[in-house]
């Protein structure tokens, strides 16, 4: 294609210099953008690439529910806070194989993280592989449908476990950090100190 483009007119030639600096990343692109953000726990760059009234649904999700805005309180935004972060502080990966078919995309992903479910060996013995389909007009995801295999994602017992070691080995952060049992992680602060906690916590010996 190069080289029929390389002996086109002037003008074609120009026209498709503008016609390639005009367009726009593609669904595929886009796709695998956003879960690239969610496997880092980047909200703020995953969101981006959300239209502000997108809609969201989930299922097999342990409940039923009928389609919510996405940024609405409740919505998907607010449980993938939540659930991107716990992958990134896990070191995890989603492994996403993406498609692309008339405008929508669709990603089966294998979740695997350190607080994900392992044998004795190390070896995964769950792991979740949702799909994820994004529906687009132009360049920016207007509908999110996430389909659940049902179970749990994370391995609360090893959530527990990281929360008795930042009790005993940083007492002074544990309050902003946890409220009971339940790991705190909405903040970019929090999200920020666990980062760092959860690092030495895993390569601790």
């Amino acid at each position: 294609m190069k080289r029929k483009f390389a002996a086109a007119s002037g003008l074609a030639a120009l026209v498709f210099g503008l016609t390639a600096c005009a367009s726009s990343e593609s669904p595929l692109d886009v796709a695998n953008e956003w879960l690239t953000a969610y496997e880092s726990g980047d909200v703020s760059s995953y969101q981006a690439l959300m239209d502000k009234e997108a809609t969201y649904d989930c299922i097999d999700c342990g409940y039923t529910r009928a389609t919510t805005d996405y940024f609405a309180p409740g919505g998907g935004a607010e449980q993938d806070v939540q659930d991107s972060r716990l992958v990134a502080l896990g070191g995890g990966t989603l492994s996403p194989s993406c498609t692309l078919a008339e405008g929508t995309v669709q990603c089966v992903t294998e979740r695997v993280s350190a607080f994900g479910f392992f044998d004795t060996d190390g070896h995964p013995t769950q792991v979740d592989r949702s799909i994820y389909e994004f529906v687009f007009d132009g360049d920016r995801i207007v509908h999110l449908t996430v389909t659940r295999q049902g179970g749990n994602l994370f391995d609360f017992n090893k959530i527990q476990d990281y929360r008795a070691w930042v009790l005993e080995n940083h007492p002074d952060d544990y309050d902003e950090l946890f409220f009971l049992s339940t790991i705190l992680i909405n903040s970019d602060d929090q999200f920020a100190t666990h980062q760092e906690l959860a690092t030495q916590y895993l390569t601790a010996p």
